[in-house]
């Protein structure tokens, strides 16, 4: 799925289903950069992709929240905690490496179990899990995509 697609499934899903949603407008580059100069941290490319094309978004029912830049911080082990399933779980970045992908692990922060490799396999797979289903992709539940 590429990143213009997100608004058109969330789009479909409230014609279909009324599924409330807001999209943040995109972050400009000028932004990007405070925020990897706030963090300390180049923000790999799909990263800055998601964040160019919807800075943060939000799903009323089911609860789910992707943070704005300016909500993002790091964390005394090295993660951003960039997102939020149900109101209480958390879903981090591991920005202490780059995997093999060239982006950070996407990591549930109490086990520091891998969700995915990539912020592409989140927006086009994970999230969709909870939204559409109510899966907990962060504890590996019913993987069937």
């Amino acid at each position: 799925m590429h990143l213009e697609q997100i608004q058109l499934n969330f789009d479909k899903r409230f014609e279909s289903s009324g599924l409330q949603a807001v999209l943040q407008p995109g972050a400009t580059d000028l932004a990007l950069d405070s925020a990897e100069g706030r963090l300390g941290y180049k923000l790999p490319g799909q990263v800055r992709a998601f964040y160019s094309q919807h800075n943060g978004l939000s799903v009323v029912d089911p609860r789910f929240e992707i943070w704005s830049l300016a909500d993002l911080s790091v964390d005394d082990h090295r993660r951003i905690h960039f997102a939020t399933a149900d109101g209480a779980h958390r879903i981090y970045f591991d920005c202490s490496w780059f995997n093999d992908a060239g982006q950070w692990d996407i990591v549930e922060p109490v086990t520091s179990k891998r969700i995915t490799y990539t912020m592409a396999s989140f927006w086009t797979n994970k999230m969709w899990k909870w939204i559409d289903f109510r899966q907990r992709f962060w504890l590996g539940e019913g993987d069937r995509f």
